[in-house]
């Protein structure tokens, strides 16, 4: 869910030396593309999307992509919103070669983390980390829950990992699987 910290688990697997795809990043440059910002309007951008190619839309845009990454290494692939799209990625690259790690934390905390976000409105790092009113975070939560069933990936994940302490923790919790996962994957 946002402000969960999936675009932090990112940037630590980055650090590491994998590729990212963001399927949330589908939905901001198709937005930027038609000259819109903010959750209101990424919200009709992901409605649209789901209404051209189905609920599985960001995975099915993104699998040339990942097919491209994956030639070299393991992929990370952030910001799973439906089920669908995990049936996607599954029936793409096998049952096996899909690992999903559950980022999680309180809405208390994550809509804390959502209002006071800052950010340069110059900087790319913007549409990552954007502030959100309480009530754009709800209304979000409800969104992604109720119109894509963002529930059912989370329900089937491989990982979760609580995202309630300091950065520092959860460093260490996000290396931990991904080290757990390298060393079944040997």
């Amino acid at each position: 869910m946002a402000g969960s910290g999936k675009t932090e688990a990112g940037k630590i697997a980055g650090e590491l030396g994998f590729p990212v795809i963001r399927f949330g990043q589908v939905v901001l440059d198709e937005a930027r593309r038609r000259g819109g910002v903010g959750e209101k309007y990424e919200r009709e951008v992901r409605l649209g999307l789901r209404k051209k190619y189905g609920m599985g839309a960001l995975a099915i845009l993104s699998i040339e992509k990942i097919d491209t990454l994956l030639s070299g290494t393991s992929v990370i692939v952030s910001d799973l919103y439906s089920f669908e799209e995990y049936k996607v990625l599954r029936a793409r690259f096998g049952k096996d070669r899909v690992v999903l790690i559950a980022v999680c934390a309180s809405p208390r905390v994550r809509y804390q983390r959502l209002v006071t976000r800052h950010f340069d409105p110059e900087s790319d790092q913007q549409a990552l980390y954007r502030s959100y009113s309480r009530e754009e975070a709800e209304g979000r939560d409800l969104a992604e829950i109720e119109e894509s069933d963002k529930g059912g990936p989370i329900a089937m994940a491989d990982y979760y990992l609580i995202n309630e302490g300091s950065v520092s923790e959860f460093k260490g919790k996000v290396l931990a699987a991904i080290k757990a996962e390298v060393e079944i994957r040997n």
